[in-house]
């Protein structure tokens, strides 16, 4: 058995890059294990700890809310889908957003109105769309005018997911920060 005083860090494999490595330097430093666990092993099973065990589980948004609502641990991981879906922030921040350009509907209407959305926000025959949750039932990506109703087929079967389309933009990289007050307080790179 796994001694419940500090957690078990699981780090979701293959989802950071070279950015991960100083978070783990310091949960080791600290004298935590850490663990490198894939999705599969989280959400298939077996589980790499037993239910009880002080773990927190850092990874996609998939994996960490199945490890909250279906492994039990504690405290499993931190994350608000809430807070986590466009609707919640975007009209926050909208000064400030890379896609600030952009039409929040259903899929299933962005389906019907596939011909005005590429007339409005279409570059060289892409739109971007995402889901505005973080559930990703579609996976948020340019998407050819061609393969616009395939690539949201899945709302077809949930009329109630809601589609963000904006007009392309041209990325380097991508960064996620973290901003307390007027001061970025943590970031990582997006891979």
């Amino acid at each position: 058995m796994v001694a419940t005083s500090s957690p078990v860090w699981l780090i979701e494999l293959g989802v950071y890059g070279s950015e991960i490595e100083p978070l783990v330097k310091e949960i080791r430093r600290q004298g935590m294990e850490c663990r490198f666990v894939t999705y599969r092993e989280i959400v298939k099973g077996p589980t790499p700890l037993p239910q009880g065990v002080c773990a927190v589980v850092y990874g996609t948004y998939p994996t960490v809310r199945h490890a909250i609502l279906r492994c039990g641990w504690t405290p499993g991981g931190w994350c608000s889908s809430e807070n986590l879906d466009c609707l919640s922030y975007y009209p926050h921040f909208a000064k400030f957003l890379l896609n600030q350009r952009n039409e929040i509907l259903p899929g299933v209407v962005a389906i019907r109105e596939k011909q005005r959305l590429f007339g409005e926000y279409g570059r060289d025959g892409f739109v971007f769309a995402r889901p505005t949750s973080a559930h990703k039932l579609v996976v948020g990506r340019l998407i050819a005018e061609d393969d616009f109703e395939a690539s949201l087929a899945p709302t077809r079967y949930d009329s109630e997911t809601q589609i963000a389309i904006a007009l392309p933009q041209t990325l380097g990289r991508e960064w996620r920060l973290v901003i307390a007050g007027d001061e970025i307080v943590s970031g990582s790179q997006y891979a």
